[in-house]
């Protein structure tokens, strides 16, 4: 991969031809968010809220996935699916949710999406990374909560590489991670996270995802 003006690596140019190039075929996409965006007050509510809707102005079919609490039936246009979630146990105002139970397999087996994507860190996520292995579908995973930088914070320190474990396995089965800012990129390079696509962009996804599968 080249390396950018930033920095950042560069994904190898996409071979269109000029039809689909200016004309994209709109995308079926199953998102996956924990905590959910309709209930949960958090910093990337606004963000997700507008994603969905810009994905469903795009002309693409959005099913939601997240937990169960408080969600609408639907959110412009897009199905939002419920999951039966639990409280953090280290933050109990946090739901949790795995997402794979045979419900929600069927679901987004039914959609038959193009594309999954999924917020991270968190315990829904394997869900999603399940799921996208299950129905041989790519997956691309928003990284948004630094958890290895609060840990030492809130609880004990020897548990910065733990969750570093995690976040590598995690992403390094996603085919592309976007990070909302250059300070986690420089992080995720440091910590050797990536192996595949790494996008410091999260509105980027709507240019390349659209074009992985």
């Amino acid at each position: 991969m080249a390396i950018g003006a930033d920095g950042l690596e560069e994904a190898p140019p996409l071979l269109l031809d000029a039809d689909e190039a200016a004309y994209p075929r709109p995308r079926r996409v199953a998102l996956f968010v924990e905590p959910s965006p309709f209930a949960y007050i958090s910093g990337y509510k606004n963000r997700f809220q507008n994603f969905i809707k810009h994905l469903r102005e795009m002309g693409d079919e959005v099913i939601v996935v997240t937990n169960h609490e408080g969600v609408p039936q639907e959110f412009h246009g897009a199905k939002v699916i419920g999951s039966w979630s639990f409280p953090c146990p280290l933050y109990g105002k946090v739901p949790l949710s795995l997402a794979l139970s045979p419900r929600i397999i069927s679901e987004v087996a039914k959609f038959k999406p193009d594309i999954i994507h999924a917020s991270s860190p968190g315990i829904m996520v394997f869900g999603a990374l399940a799921i996208a292995k299950l129905l041989s579908v790519p997956l691309v995973m928003s990284y948004h909560t630094h958890v290895p930088v609060y840990i030492p914070r809130y609880t004990f320190s020897w548990l910065v590489e733990p969750m570093w474990q995690i976040i590598r396995f995690l992403h390094r089965a996603a085919d592309l991670t976007l990070v909302p800012s250059a300070a986690i990129s420089k992080d995720f390079e440091t910590a050797h996270v990536i192996s595949g696509w790494l996008v410091n962009s999260f509105i980027s996804y709507i240019v390349v995802a659209y074009y992985m599968s």
